[in-house]
């Protein structure tokens, strides 16, 4: 054998390795015909049956049930877009937006909820931190199905199915869970809006219903004061929604002002479930009756009315209290207004 020499300071550089003949015999075997042969087969096997569906979609119901079946259709038409996109008793489009929108809404709040909950249970140390931790891993082994059939089940029980007081409902909930879990003094006024429109919505939807059924009964053929009664200037008939603004604003004076008062004394979510739940269980059933009652009475104020059924007595005992209500509303609204704009020039004006 030679010796091979080196001078000092000098580095050999290792050669090339040897290429496998294994790999090449491999590779060459891969790209072979009977590798084509395999992916040409199962390539017809996933497309064939997608252009049998498009070329069917073209033929008529007669050409698509004949028996044999032919691969070009005997006769074109579209008769089938027509059906799926412009047929009224099968709104598609309708329901690929409905889809959408539910599609958009719960990826929104799942990722909401799941950010506050992944955030709580990583960063906080509390006592059941871990049980709670092992149901939600338990729960995610519950496909999503699951639930669908218990909430189509309450939503077509309260008949709102086909209708949208399933999304008011929804934007109403999300409404009073912002108000209930916002922490601090800064609090979007949006989400007041959105519980409260939404209650007053589905409250007046329902629970007005209900009482408009069971206990007031309007009849549209019933004449009012302002027709059998009319003077040209306390009785006088008017379009419905400019008298729905007066009385709008005759019953409302109080409530942006003492709202403020209540909601900064109680907190946010006890003045707004007050004012709320107040004016769906209290103060519009009150309005309501008191309006109906006094339409059926020859449009009589409220105490000309309880002197009629409670005698002389009781109409001056309803007429004082009455005003003595008036006068301590009109002292809170002023001590409101007075507190409130007291140190600002805009109270001069």
């Amino acid at each position: 054998m030679t010796a091979v020499q080196e001078t000092p300071g000098e580095v050999t550089e290792p050669g090339p390795k040897p290429v496998s003949t294994h790999r090449r015999a491999y590779s060459r075997d891969r790209n072979g015909p009977v590798f084509w042969i395999a992916i040409t087969v199962l390539a017809l096997i996933f497309v064939v049956p997608i252009i049998w569906m498009y070329l069917t979609s073209f033929r008529t119901e007669a050409d698509a049930r004949t028996i044999p079946v032919s691969i070009i259709p005997n006769e074109l038409t579209l008769d089938a877009y027509r059906f799926v996109f412009f047929d009224s008793q099968n709104p598609v489009l309708r329901w690929a937006l409905n889809s959408f929108i539910a599609a958009t809404l719960h990826c929104v709040l799942v990722l909401v909820v799941s950010s506050l909950a992944a955030y709580a249970l990583a960063r906080m140390r509390f006592r059941g931190r871990n049980l709670i931790f092992g149901v939600l891993i338990a729960t995610m082994f519950l496909p999503g199905f699951v639930f669908l059939m218990p909430n189509y089940l309450l939503i077509d029980r309260l008949t709102w199915t086909d209708t949208l007081w399933a999304v008011i409902a929804l934007l109403g909930g999300a409404g009073w869970f912002m108000v209930a879990i916002w922490r601090g003094e800064n609090v979007n006024a949006i989400w007041f809006v959105f519980a409260a429109v939404c209650s007053y919505l589905i409250a007046y939807r329902f629970y007005g219903k209900f009482i408009e059924d069971k206990l007031v009964r309007p009849n549209n053929r019933r004449a009012t004061p302002a027709e059998y009664a009319y003077d040209g200037k306390d009785f006088v008939p008017t379009d419905r929604r400019i008298l729905f603004g007066h009385h709008f604003a005759a019953i409302a004076g109080a409530g942006p002002l003492v709202g403020p008062v209540i909601a900064a004394q109680m907190g946010y979510l006890p003045g707004t479930i007050w004012i709320v739940v107040g004016v769906i269980l209290a103060g519009a059933v009150q309005d309501l009756l008191v309006l109906v009652i006094s339409m059926r009475r020859g449009g009589r104020s409220l105490g000309k009315m309880a002197r009629d059924e409670l005698g002389l007595v009781g109409g001056i005992a309803a007429f004082i209290a009455t005003l003595s209500i008036m006068l301590i509303i009109v002292a809170i609204l002023a001590m409101v207004v007075v507190n409130a704009l007291g140190e600002s020039a805009w109270g001069v004006w």
